[in-house]
């Protein structure tokens, strides 16, 4: 007598989703490409993002828009639509915190004011790199201190120290170079902001960035006793 095939039994995996996270983060970044890669990619390095863990990382970039004001604003959205949604589900978390990752650039003060003053109101966090988000690469490579005539001379200072740099395509052997160096370019961030005497506020403080706050606090994320 033939037996009946045994159904599988569900993996820990398969278990595992129905578990809500234990730490949510949104992440929203004025770039459609440059940001949002990178993020993935030290997401994905550092195990939060691509199989089963006790967070969430969630990185949104293309949808919002480059003004600093509607960044906020998706994130306001975005941030509305999960609280919705997780208080009709038990597997959904709200997100914890939640990040705006913006440019000095060309915008104008009062449009920086505004998303800075609407973003304080509600509780998210903005991550300014001034004059772009490309300075944060080069504190890979250097301490560079020098300010900067247009945000386009990053991109120049920072293909002398990596000929090959292509802002659409950060995976592969550019972000390789760029990991294994992370912790300098946060000492290289801190130490900028330390010499120049810079509080808080980045607005006019050329050059300098906040992303070594964030990446911080991811680098963290992996360390905590869920």
């Amino acid at each position: 007598m033939t037996q009946k095939a045994r159904r599988p039994r569900p993996t820990d995996k398969r278990v595992s989703r129905q578990i809500p996270p234990k730490e949510s983060v949104l992440i929203v970044c004025e770039g459609g490409k440059t940001e949002p890669q990178y993020f993935e990619l030290i997401g994905r390095r550092l195990g939060l993002i691509g199989r089963y863990t006790h967070v969430e990382v969630a990185i949104k970039g293309e949808q919002c828009g480059s003004a600093p004001k509607s960044v906020v604003y998706f994130a306001l959205q975005l941030r509305d639509e999960r609280e919705e949604k997780a208080s009709k589900s038990t597997i959904t978390r709200k997100f914890d915190r939640v990040y705006c990752v913006i440019d000095r650039d060309k915008h104008k003060p009062e449009t920086l004011d505004s998303a800075f003053q609407k973003a304080n109101g509600n509780n998210i966090d903005v991550v300014l790199s001034n004059p772009c988000f490309e300075y944060w690469f080069l504190l890979h490579f250097e301490k560079y201190a020098k300010p900067f005539l247009h945000h386009s001379k990053v991109a120049t200072a920072l293909k002398k120290k990596y000929s090959k740099y292509d802002k659409s395509r950060v995976q592969g052997e550019f972000f390789d170079t760029l990991f294994p160096c992370t912790e300098d370019a946060i000492a290289n961030a801190k130490e900028v902001i330390r010499e120049k005497g810079w509080g808080k506020d980045l607005r006019k403080c050329n050059p300098s960035t906040h992303v070594h706050l964030l990446v911080a606090y991811l680098r963290a994320m992996v360390q905590k006793p869920y």
